[in-house]
């Protein structure tokens, strides 16, 4: 700012000092005496000096011209050395700036151009973060899901192999409730009731009755059974599981007093089931068995 204001002095200084002698130059012309007929001498050596004294004049205003025009020559020259080293000074602090922010004395449309510039390279800075920013994120998000992931696979393969562990155990069970369910359906003889002590042909018509009626209805109730033949409970028990033992009748008794009457493959199927389930109560057993002969 300084620099400019030196020149811009010099610039008017010098316009002033030409304009100056410019303005002098002029009134000095006005003001010689112009020559009259008082004046005239005769001819001889009068005329000599006129034209002696024109032509001195003529010199003198030649070197006056000559100097105004060196002069308005210097002074134009000196005012464009000083709007070259005005300009050369100019570029030289804008390369020093590096591009940043213009000083003062630039003039509102290289200002406004800077001044966008400056915006555009906000913006260029702010979408590479912003582009940087989601970038982290996407991956910082990924990266979570890879470990869910990796933790839902050793959730599972733990999980697998709990319930390969659980299954073995349920067999192991399964089986040795299977065998005691069958050492229970081959019960041994224990003996025939007071009231039914009559001959073995009488007992074996009682027996082959009571496993023709169980057989006709498949789902039978002690009572009931009792009722029709006119014995007490623990003797249709009795005779149901010598029926059983005998291979004539094949089938489950619960625990609440009720026999089902089983196929071979029923009883198959109740067996597999146990093995399935494990340990299971005779009340389940039994709903089962209702399931499987789809009795109610």
């Amino acid at each position: 700012m300084n620099t400019d204001a030196v020149l811009l002095a010099i610039a008017v200084i010098g316009l002033v000092t030409t304009f100056g002698i410019t303005l002098y130059l002029v009134g000095y012309f006005r003001s010689a005496p112009e020559p009259t007929d008082s004046n005239h001498r005769p001819a001889g050596a009068a005329a000599a000096n006129a034209r002696q004294l024109n032509r001195g004049e003529l010199r003198a205003l030649r070197r006056r011209r000559q100097g105004v025009a060196a002069v308005n020559e210097r002074a134009e020259q000196r005012e464009q050395d000083m709007q070259a080293e005005h300009a050369e000074n100019f570029e030289g602090e804008e390369e020093e700036d590096g591009g940043g922010p213009r000083v003062a004395g630039t003039s509102r449309k290289a200002m406004q151009k800077e001044l966008k510039r400056q915006e555009r390279e906000r913006m260029r800075k702010f979408e590479a973060s912003r582009r940087e920013e989601v970038k982290r994120l996407r991956e910082a998000k990924e990266e979570a899901h890879r470990k869910r992931l990796e933790a839902a696979d050793a959730d599972e393969d733990a999980r697998e192999a709990e319930l390969e562990a659980m299954r073995l155990r349920q067999e192991v069970k399964a089986k040795a409730d299977f065998e005691r369910w069958r050492a229970f359906m081959s019960v041994d003889d224990t003996g025939v009731d007071a009231d039914m002590a009559d001959d073995e042909s009488a007992e074996s018509e009682r027996l082959h009755a009571v496993a023709e009626y169980v057989q006709s209805l498949k789902v039978v109730v002690l009572e009931e059974v009792a009722a029709e033949f006119g014995l007490r409970t623990e003797a249709v028990k009795d005779h149901i599981e010598k029926l059983v033992a005998s291979g004539r009748l094949s089938g489950i008794l619960d625990d609440r007093g009720k026999f089902i009457t089983l196929s071979d493959d029923e009883m198959n199927a109740v067996a597999l089931h146990i093995q399935r389930k494990g340990r299971v109560t005779l009340h389940e057993l039994g709903l089962e068995c209702n399931r499987l002969i789809h009795v109610d």
